[in-house]
């Protein structure tokens, strides 16, 4: 939920508490997309956050929440290379929307 609402820094420290606690989540499945949601949000890389989903959903379908919370971090990333390309004419991301639009519209959250 940390990441959904633009604040990393606690996100990533409270993955990292929940992972002392339990000793199974590092090298869960979910505990892997996480980690590797974090690597993307470093990179600002929304097209990453997609082919995660996509992946992730493939063996185990993700939920409405799971679905809405993804989105709204690849959004937030668009939204800062967005206000970036604004700020100082640089856009070099090419975003592709393609693959969480498929999972949103699987999942009934159009």
């Amino acid at each position: 939920m940390n990441l959904a609402s633009d604040d990393f820094v606690k996100a990533k420290n409270n993955f990292e508490k929940y992972s002392y606690t339990d000793f199974k989540l590092t090298n869960s499945r979910e505990g892997i997309l996480i980690a590797n949601i974090f690597d993307a949000v470093e990179m600002y890389d929304s097209v990453k956050i997609s082919f995660l989903s996509e992946k992730y959903d493939e063996i185990s379908r993700l939920d409405k929440l799971q679905v809405k919370l993804l989105l709204q971090i690849k959004n937030n990333i668009d939204d800062f290379d967005n206000n970036d390309f604004e700020n100082n004419d640089l856009n070099d991301n090419v975003m592709n929307d393609d693959i969480i639009d498929d999972i949103i519209d699987e999942n009934d959250l159009c």
